[in-house]
């Protein structure tokens, strides 16, 4: 069985980082691949052989923020039953419901702590049942 693949869009590298080092805390057999904005993960999701279980997704990004690419996965035939978690310091309550109204899945604020941000990406996932 091929491992669980969880794709993270976010700009900014530390955060990749982060994330990545906490979905190994949550299991070390979650595999993580990211993509610096919206645009580049519409080309990387048409060019993979298995789509990921889940996408964390930053809203605030250069070329394709968030709600873009939210936007148009949803309304791609292939890509539009992959789980969009909003994953963002955005945290207004508006925006949360737009989001869900475009398809998220569900909306995270990014956590302050390594411990909260492994402990939020652990109950995201099994919600998701992943």
């Amino acid at each position: 069985m091929s491992p669980v693949r969880i794709f993270l869009i976010d700009d900014d590298l530390d955060d990749q980082e982060i994330f990545t080092e906490a979905l190994q805390e949550v299991d070390p057999e979650l595999k993580c691949e990211a993509a610096g904005n919206g645009k580049l993960a519409i080309e990387k999701l048409k060019k993979m052989e298995q789509l990921p279980a889940a996408v964390f997704l930053d809203l605030n990004m250069p070329v394709m923020n968030g709600r873009e690419f939210l936007t148009l996965v949803k309304k791609n035939e292939q890509l539009k039953e992959i789980p969009v978690v909003i994953y963002s310091t955005t945290n207004v309550k508006h925006t949360a419901d737009e989001m869900m109204k475009l398809g998220a899945s569900k909306v995270l604020s990014k956590p302050e702590s390594f411990d909260k941000i492994v402990a939020s990406i652990k109950s995201v996932l099994k919600e998701l049942g992943l």
